[in-house]
Protein backbone atom coordinates (compact mmCIF):
# COMPACT_ATOMS: atom_id res chain seq x y z
CA UNK A 1 0.00 0.00 0.00
CA UNK A 2 1.32 3.42 -0.96
CA UNK A 3 0.07 6.75 0.31
CA UNK A 4 0.14 9.32 -2.50
CA UNK A 5 -0.69 12.99 -2.39
CA UNK A 6 -3.73 14.13 -4.24
CA UNK A 7 -3.68 16.04 -7.54
CA UNK A 8 -1.45 19.09 -7.43
CA UNK A 9 -3.66 22.12 -8.06
CA UNK A 10 -7.10 23.23 -6.89
CA UNK A 11 -9.91 21.11 -5.57
CA UNK A 12 -12.05 21.55 -2.49
CA UNK A 13 -13.04 19.68 0.64
CA UNK A 14 -16.79 19.03 0.97
CA UNK A 15 -18.50 17.90 4.20
CA UNK A 16 -19.73 14.33 3.61
CA UNK A 17 -23.47 13.66 3.49
CA UNK A 18 -23.31 9.93 2.73
CA UNK A 19 -25.79 7.44 4.08
CA UNK A 20 -24.85 4.53 6.34
CA UNK A 21 -24.68 1.34 4.27
CA UNK A 22 -27.10 -1.34 5.41
CA UNK A 23 -26.59 -4.89 4.19
CA UNK A 24 -28.21 -6.15 2.09
CA UNK A 25 -29.27 -3.16 0.02
CA UNK A 26 -33.05 -2.97 -0.36
CA UNK A 27 -34.43 -4.12 -3.71
CA UNK A 28 -36.90 -1.68 -5.24
CA UNK A 29 -40.31 -2.85 -6.42
CA UNK A 30 -40.42 -3.80 -10.07
CA UNK A 31 -41.97 -1.12 -12.27
CA UNK A 32 -45.41 -2.06 -13.55
CA UNK A 33 -44.73 0.28 -16.46
CA UNK A 34 -41.10 0.71 -17.44
CA UNK A 35 -39.97 3.57 -19.66
CA UNK A 36 -36.84 2.65 -21.64
CA UNK A 37 -35.08 5.50 -23.49
CA UNK A 38 -33.12 4.40 -26.54
CA UNK A 39 -30.24 6.68 -25.62
CA UNK A 40 -28.55 5.85 -22.33
CA UNK A 41 -25.05 6.39 -23.65
CA UNK A 42 -22.86 9.08 -25.16
CA UNK A 43 -23.62 8.59 -28.87
CA UNK A 44 -26.62 8.36 -31.16
CA UNK A 45 -29.82 6.63 -29.95
CA UNK A 46 -29.99 2.87 -30.39
CA UNK A 47 -32.06 1.57 -33.30
CA UNK A 48 -35.41 0.22 -32.10
CA UNK A 49 -35.91 -3.47 -32.95
CA UNK A 50 -39.35 -4.07 -31.39
CA UNK A 51 -42.81 -2.76 -32.24
CA UNK A 52 -45.91 -1.69 -30.30
CA UNK A 53 -47.92 -4.71 -29.15
CA UNK A 54 -44.92 -7.05 -29.20
CA UNK A 55 -44.27 -9.34 -26.22
CA UNK A 56 -40.71 -9.14 -24.91
CA UNK A 57 -38.72 -11.11 -22.35
CA UNK A 58 -36.64 -9.93 -19.43
CA UNK A 59 -33.23 -8.91 -20.79
CA UNK A 60 -34.31 -9.02 -24.44
CA UNK A 61 -32.60 -6.68 -26.90
CA UNK A 62 -34.96 -3.79 -27.71
CA UNK A 63 -32.48 -1.28 -29.14
CA UNK A 64 -29.42 -2.11 -31.22
CA UNK A 65 -26.28 0.05 -31.14
CA UNK A 66 -26.18 2.49 -34.05
CA UNK A 67 -22.60 3.58 -34.61
CA UNK A 68 -19.84 5.02 -32.44
CA UNK A 69 -20.87 5.97 -28.91
CA UNK A 70 -24.06 3.91 -29.10
CA UNK A 71 -24.81 0.76 -27.09
CA UNK A 72 -27.36 -2.04 -27.03
CA UNK A 73 -30.46 -1.49 -24.89
CA UNK A 74 -32.27 -4.40 -23.17
CA UNK A 75 -35.65 -4.64 -21.49
CA UNK A 76 -35.42 -4.70 -17.67
CA UNK A 77 -38.74 -6.56 -17.35
CA UNK A 78 -40.91 -8.98 -19.35
CA UNK A 79 -44.03 -7.44 -20.80
CA UNK A 80 -45.83 -5.83 -23.71
CA UNK A 81 -44.60 -2.77 -25.60
CA UNK A 82 -47.58 -0.45 -25.16
CA UNK A 83 -46.33 2.70 -26.88
CA UNK A 84 -43.41 4.62 -28.35
CA UNK A 85 -42.95 7.98 -26.63
CA UNK A 86 -40.77 11.05 -26.97
CA UNK A 87 -38.87 11.76 -23.78
CA UNK A 88 -36.73 14.76 -22.73
CA UNK A 89 -33.07 13.83 -23.10
CA UNK A 90 -30.45 14.82 -20.54
CA UNK A 91 -28.15 15.65 -23.46
CA UNK A 92 -30.70 18.13 -24.80
CA UNK A 93 -33.67 17.68 -27.10
CA UNK A 94 -35.80 14.55 -27.04
CA UNK A 95 -35.25 10.84 -27.53
CA UNK A 96 -37.48 7.89 -28.43
CA UNK A 97 -38.47 5.69 -25.49
CA UNK A 98 -40.35 2.39 -25.17
CA UNK A 99 -43.18 2.04 -22.68
CA UNK A 100 -43.35 -1.58 -21.46
CA UNK A 101 -46.19 -2.92 -19.29
CA UNK A 102 -45.10 -5.69 -16.91
CA UNK A 103 -46.53 -9.05 -17.97
CA UNK A 104 -45.34 -12.66 -18.08
CA UNK A 105 -42.68 -14.63 -16.26
CA UNK A 106 -39.09 -13.65 -15.50
CA UNK A 107 -36.16 -15.54 -16.96
CA UNK A 108 -33.73 -14.58 -14.19
CA UNK A 109 -35.47 -12.93 -11.25
CA UNK A 110 -35.89 -15.32 -8.33
CA UNK A 111 -33.65 -17.98 -9.87
CA UNK A 112 -30.17 -18.98 -8.82
CA UNK A 113 -27.66 -17.27 -11.13
CA UNK A 114 -25.51 -19.55 -13.27
CA UNK A 115 -21.85 -18.62 -13.59
CA UNK A 116 -20.43 -18.85 -17.09
CA UNK A 117 -16.89 -20.36 -17.40
CA UNK A 118 -15.33 -17.14 -18.68
CA UNK A 119 -11.73 -18.28 -18.07
CA UNK A 120 -11.93 -20.28 -21.27
CA UNK A 121 -12.92 -17.20 -23.28
CA UNK A 122 -10.51 -15.34 -25.53
CA UNK A 123 -9.89 -11.60 -25.28
CA UNK A 124 -12.10 -11.04 -28.34
CA UNK A 125 -14.96 -13.07 -26.85
CA UNK A 126 -14.82 -11.10 -23.60
CA UNK A 127 -14.91 -7.74 -25.37
CA UNK A 128 -17.67 -8.91 -27.71
CA UNK A 129 -19.78 -10.02 -24.74
CA UNK A 130 -19.30 -6.63 -23.06
CA UNK A 131 -20.54 -4.96 -26.25
CA UNK A 132 -23.49 -7.35 -26.72
CA UNK A 133 -24.70 -6.81 -23.13
CA UNK A 134 -24.69 -3.04 -23.57
CA UNK A 135 -22.22 -2.18 -20.80
CA UNK A 136 -21.50 1.56 -20.58
CA UNK A 137 -19.36 3.51 -18.15
CA UNK A 138 -21.32 4.84 -15.19
CA UNK A 139 -19.05 7.83 -14.54
CA UNK A 140 -21.63 10.07 -16.19
CA UNK A 141 -20.15 9.93 -19.68
CA UNK A 142 -22.08 6.84 -20.79
CA UNK A 143 -19.23 5.81 -23.10
CA UNK A 144 -19.71 2.22 -24.32
CA UNK A 145 -17.08 0.19 -22.48
CA UNK A 146 -16.26 -1.87 -25.57
CA UNK A 147 -15.03 1.29 -27.29
CA UNK A 148 -12.73 2.09 -24.36
CA UNK A 149 -11.20 -1.38 -24.27
CA UNK A 150 -11.13 -2.36 -27.94
CA UNK A 151 -7.94 -1.71 -29.93
CA UNK A 152 -8.89 -2.56 -33.52
CA UNK A 153 -5.66 -1.26 -35.09
CA UNK A 154 -3.41 -2.86 -32.50
CA UNK A 155 -1.66 0.46 -31.84
CA UNK A 156 -2.18 0.58 -28.06
CA UNK A 157 1.05 0.31 -26.15
CA UNK A 158 1.49 -0.63 -22.52
CA UNK A 159 -1.55 0.42 -20.49
CA UNK A 160 -2.45 0.60 -16.83
CA UNK A 161 -5.90 -0.46 -15.60
CA UNK A 162 -7.15 1.79 -12.79
CA UNK A 163 -10.19 0.79 -10.73
CA UNK A 164 -11.58 3.87 -8.99
CA UNK A 165 -13.24 3.29 -5.63
CA UNK A 166 -13.44 7.06 -5.14
CA UNK A 167 -16.73 8.91 -4.85
CA UNK A 168 -16.30 12.64 -4.55
CA UNK A 169 -20.02 13.44 -4.62
CA UNK A 170 -20.91 13.85 -0.93
CA UNK A 171 -24.53 12.77 -1.54
CA UNK A 172 -23.79 9.52 -3.37
CA UNK A 173 -23.30 6.20 -1.54
CA UNK A 174 -24.00 3.81 -4.42
CA UNK A 175 -20.34 2.99 -5.08
CA UNK A 176 -19.75 2.22 -1.39
CA UNK A 177 -22.81 -0.05 -1.39
CA UNK A 178 -21.49 -1.97 -4.41
CA UNK A 179 -18.10 -2.39 -2.72
CA UNK A 180 -19.68 -3.70 0.45
CA UNK A 181 -22.30 -5.96 -1.13
CA UNK A 182 -20.45 -7.19 -4.23
CA UNK A 183 -16.79 -7.28 -3.20
CA UNK A 184 -16.10 -10.71 -4.68
CA UNK A 185 -17.88 -9.80 -7.92
CA UNK A 186 -15.63 -6.74 -8.16
CA UNK A 187 -12.51 -8.87 -7.68
CA UNK A 188 -13.59 -11.29 -10.38
CA UNK A 189 -14.65 -8.44 -12.63
CA UNK A 190 -11.11 -7.04 -12.36
CA UNK A 191 -9.73 -10.44 -13.38
CA UNK A 192 -12.04 -10.44 -16.42
CA UNK A 193 -10.84 -6.97 -17.41
CA UNK A 194 -7.23 -8.07 -17.02
CA UNK A 195 -7.92 -10.94 -19.41
CA UNK A 196 -9.62 -8.67 -21.93
CA UNK A 197 -7.19 -5.75 -21.70
CA UNK A 198 -3.79 -7.27 -20.77
CA UNK A 199 -2.60 -4.28 -18.71
CA UNK A 200 0.99 -4.09 -17.47
CA UNK A 201 -0.29 -2.94 -14.06
CA UNK A 202 -3.61 -2.84 -12.25
CA UNK A 203 -4.22 -0.20 -9.60
CA UNK A 204 -7.15 0.14 -7.21
CA UNK A 205 -7.51 3.74 -6.06
CA UNK A 206 -9.22 4.20 -2.68
CA UNK A 207 -9.59 7.14 -0.31
CA UNK A 208 -10.93 5.15 2.64
CA UNK A 209 -8.30 3.67 5.00
CA UNK A 210 -10.82 0.95 5.93
CA UNK A 211 -11.39 -0.21 2.35
CA UNK A 212 -11.51 -4.03 2.03
CA UNK A 213 -9.11 -3.81 -0.91
CA UNK A 214 -6.34 -2.63 1.41
CA UNK A 215 -6.60 -5.96 3.24
CA UNK A 216 -6.21 -8.12 0.11
CA UNK A 217 -4.23 -6.06 -2.39
CA UNK A 218 -2.08 -8.81 -3.88
CA UNK A 219 -4.28 -10.60 -6.41
CA UNK A 220 -7.83 -10.69 -7.66
CA UNK A 221 -8.09 -14.43 -7.09
CA UNK A 222 -5.99 -17.03 -5.28
CA UNK A 223 -3.84 -18.82 -7.83
CA UNK A 224 -4.58 -16.35 -10.61
CA UNK A 225 -1.68 -16.09 -13.03
CA UNK A 226 -2.60 -12.59 -14.11
CA UNK A 227 -0.78 -9.43 -13.04
CA UNK A 228 -0.92 -8.39 -9.42
CA UNK A 229 -3.31 -5.72 -8.19
CA UNK A 230 -1.89 -2.79 -6.23
CA UNK A 231 -4.06 -0.85 -3.81
CA UNK A 232 -3.27 2.87 -3.59
CA UNK A 233 -4.56 5.08 -0.79
CA UNK A 234 -5.24 8.69 -1.82
CA UNK A 235 -6.23 11.75 0.13
CA UNK A 236 -9.98 12.44 -0.12
CA UNK A 237 -10.49 15.59 -2.18
CA UNK A 238 -13.07 16.78 -4.70
CA UNK A 239 -13.08 16.23 -7.70
CA UNK A 240 -10.37 13.55 -7.54
CA UNK A 241 -12.61 10.93 -9.16
CA UNK A 242 -12.36 12.73 -12.52
CA UNK A 243 -10.16 10.48 -14.69
CA UNK A 244 -7.68 13.23 -15.64
CA UNK A 245 -7.10 14.23 -12.00
CA UNK A 246 -6.95 10.63 -10.81
CA UNK A 247 -4.28 9.89 -13.41
CA UNK A 248 -2.33 12.90 -12.22
CA UNK A 249 -2.62 11.82 -8.59
CA UNK A 250 -1.44 8.28 -9.37
CA UNK A 251 1.42 9.20 -11.70
CA UNK A 252 2.42 12.63 -10.44
CA UNK A 253 2.14 13.92 -14.02
CA UNK A 254 -0.61 15.62 -16.00
CA UNK A 255 0.25 13.34 -18.94
CA UNK A 256 1.35 9.89 -17.71
CA UNK A 257 3.81 8.07 -19.95
CA UNK A 258 1.58 4.98 -20.03
CA UNK A 259 -2.08 5.07 -21.03
CA UNK A 260 -4.34 4.76 -17.99
CA UNK A 261 -7.82 3.31 -18.40
CA UNK A 262 -9.93 4.40 -15.42
CA UNK A 263 -13.11 2.49 -14.58
CA UNK A 264 -15.48 2.79 -11.61
CA UNK A 265 -16.50 -0.10 -9.37
CA UNK A 266 -20.03 0.12 -10.78
CA UNK A 267 -18.67 -0.45 -14.28
CA UNK A 268 -16.57 -3.38 -13.05
CA UNK A 269 -19.66 -4.96 -11.45
CA UNK A 270 -21.49 -4.61 -14.78
CA UNK A 271 -18.57 -6.35 -16.52
CA UNK A 272 -18.86 -9.26 -14.10
CA UNK A 273 -22.62 -9.48 -14.68
CA UNK A 274 -22.18 -9.40 -18.46
CA UNK A 275 -19.36 -11.93 -18.78
CA UNK A 276 -19.68 -14.22 -15.76
CA UNK A 277 -23.49 -14.17 -15.42
CA UNK A 278 -24.38 -13.51 -19.09
CA UNK A 279 -26.68 -10.71 -17.91
CA UNK A 280 -27.22 -7.40 -19.75
CA UNK A 281 -27.03 -4.06 -17.98
CA UNK A 282 -30.59 -3.70 -16.67
CA UNK A 283 -30.09 -2.84 -12.99
CA UNK A 284 -28.53 -0.02 -10.96
CA UNK A 285 -27.69 0.81 -7.35
CA UNK A 286 -29.40 4.15 -6.69
CA UNK A 287 -28.91 6.51 -3.75
CA UNK A 288 -32.13 8.40 -2.96
CA UNK A 289 -31.34 11.28 -0.64
CA UNK A 290 -31.58 15.01 0.07
CA UNK A 291 -33.22 16.94 2.91
CA UNK A 292 -36.57 16.85 1.08
CA UNK A 293 -36.68 13.01 1.24
CA UNK A 294 -38.45 11.56 4.26
CA UNK A 295 -36.39 8.35 4.58
CA UNK A 296 -33.23 8.45 2.43
CA UNK A 297 -31.85 5.09 1.35
CA UNK A 298 -30.01 3.01 -1.24
CA UNK A 299 -32.06 0.86 -3.61
CA UNK A 300 -31.24 -1.77 -6.20
CA UNK A 301 -33.59 -0.76 -9.01
CA UNK A 302 -34.34 -1.84 -12.56
CA UNK A 303 -33.52 0.60 -15.35
CA UNK A 304 -36.75 2.19 -16.56
CA UNK A 305 -38.17 2.66 -13.05
CA UNK A 306 -39.40 6.22 -12.56
CA UNK A 307 -37.67 8.40 -9.99
CA UNK A 308 -41.10 9.09 -8.50
CA UNK A 309 -41.50 5.39 -7.64
CA UNK A 310 -38.10 5.33 -5.92
CA UNK A 311 -38.93 8.47 -3.94
CA UNK A 312 -42.22 6.89 -2.89
CA UNK A 313 -40.38 3.81 -1.61
CA UNK A 314 -38.27 6.14 0.52
CA UNK A 315 -41.36 7.62 2.17
CA UNK A 316 -41.97 10.46 -0.26
CA UNK A 317 -41.17 14.07 0.52
CA UNK A 318 -40.85 15.49 4.01
CA UNK A 319 -41.04 18.98 2.50
CA UNK A 320 -41.50 20.43 -0.96
CA UNK A 321 -38.28 20.01 -2.95
CA UNK A 322 -36.74 23.05 -4.59
CA UNK A 323 -34.91 20.91 -7.13
CA UNK A 324 -34.50 17.21 -8.03
CA UNK A 325 -31.12 16.28 -9.44
CA UNK A 326 -29.78 13.06 -10.96
CA UNK A 327 -26.15 12.18 -10.14
CA UNK A 328 -25.55 14.94 -7.63
CA UNK A 329 -25.68 18.74 -7.55
CA UNK A 330 -22.08 19.21 -8.69
CA UNK A 331 -22.03 17.36 -12.02
CA UNK A 332 -25.58 16.10 -12.38
CA UNK A 333 -28.68 17.23 -14.25
CA UNK A 334 -31.92 18.63 -12.87
CA UNK A 335 -35.20 16.98 -13.88
CA UNK A 336 -38.66 18.50 -13.77
CA UNK A 337 -40.75 15.33 -14.09
CA UNK A 338 -41.04 12.55 -11.50
CA UNK A 339 -41.88 10.15 -14.33
CA UNK A 340 -38.33 10.42 -15.67
CA UNK A 341 -36.75 6.93 -15.62
CA UNK A 342 -33.57 5.53 -14.15
CA UNK A 343 -30.86 5.13 -16.82
CA UNK A 344 -27.68 3.08 -17.11
CA UNK A 345 -25.73 6.14 -15.98
CA UNK A 346 -27.92 7.07 -12.99
CA UNK A 347 -26.28 6.71 -9.59
CA UNK A 348 -28.32 9.00 -7.35
CA UNK A 349 -31.58 10.93 -7.04
CA UNK A 350 -31.17 13.99 -4.83
CA UNK A 351 -34.21 16.04 -3.76
CA UNK A 352 -32.89 19.36 -2.46
CA UNK A 353 -34.66 21.91 -0.29
CA UNK A 354 -34.30 25.67 -0.77
CA UNK A 355 -31.87 25.70 2.17
CA UNK A 356 -29.61 23.23 0.31
CA UNK A 357 -29.73 24.98 -3.06
CA UNK A 358 -28.75 28.38 -1.59
CA UNK A 359 -30.50 30.25 -4.37
CA UNK A 360 -29.56 33.64 -3.07
CA UNK A 361 -29.46 36.76 -5.18
CA UNK A 362 -26.29 37.02 -7.23
CA UNK A 363 -23.98 40.02 -6.98
CA UNK A 364 -21.15 41.34 -9.11
CA UNK A 365 -17.86 39.45 -9.01
CA UNK A 366 -15.99 40.30 -5.79
CA UNK A 367 -12.59 39.52 -7.33
CA UNK A 368 -11.77 37.38 -4.31
CA UNK A 369 -9.89 34.77 -6.33
CA UNK A 370 -11.47 31.75 -4.62
CA UNK A 371 -12.59 30.29 -7.94
CA UNK A 372 -9.02 30.45 -9.28
CA UNK A 373 -7.66 28.63 -6.22
CA UNK A 374 -10.40 25.97 -6.51
CA UNK A 375 -9.99 25.20 -10.23
CA UNK A 376 -8.05 21.93 -10.67
CA UNK A 377 -7.31 22.84 -14.32
CA UNK A 378 -5.61 26.12 -13.31
CA UNK A 379 -8.13 28.28 -15.19
CA UNK A 380 -9.48 31.72 -14.24
CA UNK A 381 -13.26 31.09 -13.96
CA UNK A 382 -14.04 34.75 -13.25
CA UNK A 383 -12.27 35.77 -16.44
CA UNK A 384 -14.04 33.07 -18.46
CA UNK A 385 -17.40 34.13 -17.07
CA UNK A 386 -16.77 37.78 -17.94
CA UNK A 387 -15.91 36.82 -21.53
CA UNK A 388 -19.06 34.73 -21.87
CA UNK A 389 -21.33 37.44 -20.42
CA UNK A 390 -19.88 39.82 -22.99
CA UNK A 391 -20.54 37.18 -25.67
CA UNK A 392 -16.83 36.87 -26.36
CA UNK A 393 -16.96 33.08 -26.53
CA UNK A 394 -13.98 32.86 -28.89
CA UNK A 395 -11.87 34.72 -26.34
CA UNK A 396 -13.12 32.40 -23.59
CA UNK A 397 -12.01 29.43 -25.69
CA UNK A 398 -8.57 30.98 -26.06
CA UNK A 399 -8.49 31.42 -22.27
CA UNK A 400 -8.93 27.65 -21.81
CA UNK A 401 -12.70 27.09 -21.76
CA UNK A 402 -12.23 23.76 -23.54
CA UNK A 403 -10.20 22.43 -20.59
CA UNK A 404 -13.01 23.06 -18.10
CA UNK A 405 -14.35 19.83 -16.57
CA UNK A 406 -17.53 21.51 -15.23
CA UNK A 407 -16.74 20.03 -11.81
CA UNK A 408 -18.42 22.93 -9.99
CA UNK A 409 -15.62 23.66 -7.52
CA UNK A 410 -15.55 27.34 -8.53
CA UNK A 411 -19.31 27.81 -8.16
CA UNK A 412 -19.30 26.04 -4.78
CA UNK A 413 -16.91 28.61 -3.32
CA UNK A 414 -18.15 31.71 -5.15
CA UNK A 415 -19.52 34.21 -2.56
CA UNK A 416 -21.25 36.18 -5.34
CA UNK A 417 -23.27 33.09 -6.29
CA UNK A 418 -22.43 33.55 -9.97
CA UNK A 419 -23.79 30.77 -12.23
CA UNK A 420 -20.30 29.86 -13.43
CA UNK A 421 -20.80 26.23 -14.43
CA UNK A 422 -24.09 26.92 -16.20
CA UNK A 423 -22.44 29.64 -18.28
CA UNK A 424 -19.45 27.45 -19.12
CA UNK A 425 -21.69 24.55 -20.10
CA UNK A 426 -23.86 26.65 -22.39
CA UNK A 427 -20.86 28.35 -23.97
CA UNK A 428 -19.15 25.00 -24.60
CA UNK A 429 -22.30 23.77 -26.32
CA UNK A 430 -22.46 26.90 -28.43
CA UNK A 431 -25.89 27.71 -26.97
CA UNK A 432 -25.14 30.84 -24.98
CA UNK A 433 -27.59 33.69 -25.47
CA UNK A 434 -28.18 36.96 -23.70
CA UNK A 435 -29.61 36.29 -20.26
CA UNK A 436 -29.13 32.49 -20.52
CA UNK A 437 -26.32 32.30 -17.99
CA UNK A 438 -28.77 31.73 -15.15
CA UNK A 439 -29.90 28.26 -16.20
CA UNK A 440 -28.68 24.97 -17.56
CA UNK A 441 -30.57 22.93 -20.08
CA UNK A 442 -31.49 19.45 -18.92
Amino acid sequence: MTVIRTFKYGGITIPPKRLPIEYPVMTAFLPTDALIPLRQHSGAPARRVVEVGESIREGQLVGKAAGAGSSNIHSPIPGIVTSIQRLPDLQGGQVEALAVALEGSFDRLGRKPETFPWKGMSKHQILRTIADKGVVEDDGSGTPLFERLHDPKGTRGACVLVISCLESDPWNSSGLAILKERGEAIREGIAILQRGLSPVRTLIAVDDPESPFLDRPARTEPGDEGPSVEAVLLEPRYPQDLPALLKEALSGKKAPSEEMIVLTVGTVASVYDAVALNRPQIERYITVTGDAVKTPGILRARIGTSIGELLEECGGFSSAPECIVLNGPFRGSAVADLDFPILKTTKSVVALTSAETHRHRTTACLRCGRCILACPMRLDPSRLFKCIVRRQVAEAVSEGLGACTECGSCAYLCPARLPLVQAFSLARKGAFKAGAAGGKTA
